[in-house]
């Protein structure tokens, strides 16, 4: 294939990405997460009532009430579910088209293309379709996170170094992971600028932090006198979630997430005339042997950094050598993969949508010389994350798995499940 035929297959990609994430609102979940959001946010809109905090998180902390205000904001141009849940949609949509703008406007050669392809690969991973169509905290942060990347990258200048801050404190109040992810990031990019001798306009960022940071004080006097038990354990250190979720999640290898035991039906599709032709299942046989030879690269980088470690050149290529969008990855790592992972908190997938894009990143860098096993990835997570939201379509959700019932054949208040 050609460099232009690649470039049609990723426009393409995008698009058809860009469809499922608002076809068939109708259908989204509609669980007791979903209703307490949209309720509460309503009140704002309707009778003037901001939620100082917002809901218990899954590590049993409640959030700030920043991840009900941007729910508040968009139900001031909407005023059902289904109204929300598309302006959730189209939030996602600008986020992923936002970021290949600013591939495109502050990226050159190799490092563009390879953005080009991570943002590709998410537009067509099941999982991240799924996290753009729902009224639920983490589906709002993909727009938090561009602003955040803009503002870093550009945080040399003052309107750049005050996004960063501001936004960089906003995100952990949205979710819990943006507060680890923010943390990780300004520490190792300070490292990294100070080595450098990069100058950035930190008196931008400190005064973009402690607007941001206002959102919190509710939340902290919640905290002192209301504190409920978390979820933390040691026995969250040794289960290597991170891991485990960021090598199988962007692969589209964690469609049982949503769909549990209706996945063994879901593979069964598309059926021809009532017929299962099961090439859902060879879809993920397809994507298994995509992680086979994932692993088999990541044993190469692995060899590559042994090597340059014992040429006593690791830490210089680290420091002086790498590109922006390395420091993006070790950033990630460093936040997510070693605070986060050790703090004790158990994690779940929908926490690595606070590292968007980055996860795809990591596999379209460590593939990106094998550019026809990466069309093959993305192809058939298209195909897969088509017939995903038509089983969803036609059975009208996944009632016995996480995902539920679909919105439009409830009538009755979500009960919460514990």
């Amino acid at each position: 294939m050609t460099s232009k035929t690649y470039t049609y297959f990723l426009t393409f990609v995008v698009f058809i990405g860009c469809l499922l994430r608002l076809i068939w609102v109708e259908d989204m979940e509609w669980k007791y997460d979903e209703w307490w959001m949209y309720t509460h946010a309503m009140l704002a809109p309707l009778e003037g009532i901001w939620q100082s905090v917002g809901m218990k998180s899954g590590a049993g902390i409640i959030n700030p009430g920043l991840s009900v205000w941007v729910f508040s904001l968009i139900g001031y141009f909407v005023e059902t579910p289904l109204g929300m849940a598309r302006g959730v949609q189209i939030l996602n949509v600008i986020a992923l088209l936002g970021f290949i703008f600013f591939a495109k406007k502050s990226l050159q050669e190799e490092e563009q293309q390879k953005w080009y392809w991570a943002l590709a690969l998410l537009a067509a991973n099941p999982l991240y379709i799924l996290f753009s169509r729902k009224i639920w905290a983490q589906d709002v942060l993909p727009i938090f996170c561009l602003l955040f990347v803009v503002g870093h990258f550009y945080r040399e200048k003052k309107w750049g170094a005050f996004t960063w801050g501001m936004v960089g404190a906003m995100l952990g109040q949205i979710h819990m992971s943006g507060f680890f992810f923010a943390f990780g990031m300004f520490l190792l990019s300070t490292f990294f600028d100070y080595k450098r001798k990069v100058k950035w306009q930190w008196p931008f960022w400190f005064v973009g932090s402690v607007l941001g940071s206002i959102g919190l004080l509710p939340w902290i006097y919640e905290m002192i006198y209301n504190r409920g038990a978390s979820s933390t354990s040691w026995e969250n250190l040794y289960k290597f979630d991170f891991y485990i979720y960021s090598f199988i999640d962007p692969l589209g290898l964690n469609t049982t997430y949503s769909l549990r035991e209706h996945f063994w039906d879901f593979i069964k599709m598309p059926f021809v005339f009532g017929v299962p032709t099961y090439l859902v299942a060879v879809g993920h046989l397809i994507l298994v042997g995509v992680a086979l030879k994932l692993l088999q690269q990541i044993f190469y980088l692995f060899k590559k950094i042994f090597k340059l470690r014992q040429e006593k050149e690791l830490v210089n290529r680290l420091l002086y050598k790498s590109s922006a969008t390395e420091l993006y990855l070790l950033a990630t790592l460093f936040s997510l993969g070693i605070l986060m992972s050790f703090s004790g908190v158990k994690i779940r997938p929908h926490y690595l949508i606070i590292a968007y894009p980055f996860l795809f990143l990591y596999v379209v860098k460590l593939l990106f010389s094998h550019k026809k096993i990466l069309t093959i990835l993305i192809a058939v997570q298209l195909f897969i994350s088509i017939c995903l939201l038509s089983f969803i379509h036609v059975n009208g959700g996944a009632e016995k798995g996480d995902y539920g019932k679909a919105f439009h054949l409830q009538t009755e208040t979500p009960k919460k499940v514990e």
